[in-house]
């Protein structure tokens, strides 16, 4: 992947962030790499076909704060996250294949912008082993990584009003005093 992608909605970012995690070549051949469907839940666990030898399941966490830059861009500063699930195995190899799958993910995340346009390094990168029954039945165990990322939504702008310049960024089209004073004599008259 080397052309940058101009994010219009959150969407965009998760399916950016599953496709350098499928490209990234930290997890098994096979193993299902998908947005996730908001927190995992065990009973969500149970019914889901997890691969074997594995999944990782992008989440968009929370929403931090949407700021208007002084370009006129709003830039959006999402708590994202991964729930990793290791491979099937018996318990030592499974301890061992978990910690190589969340050492794998955290360097991939660090310093990743996923190939999105004007998105920050991740920061505040942190994780924890969370206990699933399911999935220790089955010899796998369920981790959660988390990080803070800003992304900038281009056509989210416009659709806020900013008007967007295709080729030189923001521009703004403000009216001239003419404009303005046939507006306000309209506006009186009518």
């Amino acid at each position: 992947m080397s052309d940058w992608i101009k994010a219009t909605s959150y969407n965009d970012v998760s399916g950016a962030i599953v496709r350098s995690i499928e490209n990234s070549g930290v997890l098994a051949t096979g193993a299902k790499v998908d947005v996730a469907p908001g927190t995992l839940t065990e009973t969500w666990i149970q019914q889901e076909n997890i691969p074997n030898v594995g999944a990782a399941y992008v989440a968009l966490g929370k929403l931090l704060s949407v700021k208007r830059r002084s370009d006129g861009m709003h830039e959006h500063l999402l708590m994202m996250g991964i729930f990793a699930i290791a491979p099937y195995s018996s318990r030592k190899l499974q301890a061992q294949s978990t910690n190589d799958l969340v050492l794998g993910l955290v360097s991939h995340l660090e310093s990743n912008r996923f190939y999105l346009a004007e998105a920050s390094k991740p920061t505040d990168l942190s994780g924890r082993n969370m206990f699933s029954p399911s999935l220790m039945k089955k010899g796998s165990a369920l981790w959660a990584i988390e990080w803070r990322q800003s992304f900038t939504l281009f056509e989210a702008d416009e659709q806020l009003g900013a008007p967007v310049s295709n080729t030189l960024g923001r521009e703004t089209s403000w009216p001239q005093s003419a404009e303005l004073t046939a507006a306000i004599e309209a506006a009186r008259n009518s």
